[in-house]
């Protein structure tokens, strides 16, 4: 099972903002306009976020949600506490609708506080795997935070991911591009 990976960062020393993109197993520096999140299922990891208490995180988040006009219920995480890094939050996100958000752009959207400091990890789904993508940073919020997570905790049914799969197959078999993405569209 792979996942498309992006991070996002902002460097402090610099006067302009800089991104990096990291995609794939072995990371590799490409610029961020060359990546795209274009996907209603993401994993977000909030590194060096200032915020240490999770209530606060979770007001900042809704309102970071709400300012964007995105689903403002729909995201379940946890909390990590490192010794060195500080806290880390883990966010499962569903944004409600489909964005075709450029690495950069979805940097700004998904800041929670202000702090110039905030590194975000993007993680989305490969196509036809969004059921496994979900289910596994599911559990994986669970084990880290014992079952101590924050926010509604999605659930895909087996009638839902057959359904997803069959479709998925069914993209596979047209003959075109353009017919896939009509086959994508019902």
């Amino acid at each position: 099972m792979t996942f498309h990976r992006f991070h996002v960062e902002l460097s402090a020393e610099v006067s302009q903002p800089s991104s990096v993109v990291t995609v794939g197993p072995s990371p590799k520096t490409l610029a961020p306009w060359n990546k795209k999140i274009h996907r209603r299922w993401i994993f977000l990891t909030y590194t060096e976020c200032p915020l240490e208490h999770e209530v606060d995180f979770v007001e900042g988040l809704r309102a970071m949600l709400k300012q964007n006009s995105l689903a403002s219920d729909r995201f379940y995480g946890c909390c990590q506490e490192y010794t060195q890094k500080g806290i880390v939050y883990h966010v499962l996100l569903h944004l409600g609708k489909q964005v075709n958000w450029k690495a950069s752009h979805a940097r700004r959207v998904l800041l929670v506080s202000n702090s110039p400091h905030e590194s975000i990890n993007i993680l989305t789904p490969r196509p036809g795997q969004v059921g496994n993508f979900i289910e596994s940073h599911v559990k994986y919020c669970e084990k880290v935070a014992n079952d101590n997570c924050f926010g509604k905790r999605p659930s895909i049914s087996a009638a839902q991911e057959a359904r997803r799969r069959r479709k998925w197959v069914e993209c596979g078999q047209q003959p075109t591009n353009a017919a896939k993405r009509a086959k994508i569209v019902e």
